[in-house]
């Protein structure tokens, strides 16, 4: 009884410090892109691809359950880097069922 008590009780931390933090896993995001549209999440990982333009750049950040492209003004990291991006989902095409989304880093 008491380990199950302790185990509802690390669960239940480990949700709270989640939230605390806002950090937004990517599988949600996919999952629930009307939900998220407009919406401003952080979202952790590590960059899997990245270009840069002028002061412009995308980057695609894998936190482990997902990826996701993120725009941002200004140098973006290298493949194989950790980021950590706060920005707003936007969806970026929609064809019939298929919804694209990305964040527009902030």
């Amino acid at each position: 009884m008491v380990v199950v008590v302790l185990l509802i009780v690390i669960v239940g931390v480990a949700v709270v410090a989640e939230r605390a933090y806002g950090r937004t896993r990517v599988s949600q995001i996919l999952a629930r892109p009307d939900y998220y549209q407009g919406r401003i999440v952080i979202v952790t990982g590590e960059v899997s691809d990245s270009y840069s333009i002028l002061n412009t750049g995308i980057m695609q950040i894998n936190d482990g359950t997902g990826a996701i492209w993120v725009r941002k003004v200004g140098p973006v990291p290298a493949p194989g880097s950790r980021a950590s991006v706060r920005g707003r989902v936007n969806t970026v095409l929609q064809i019939g069922p298929i919804t694209a989304v990305g964040i527009e880093a902030l």
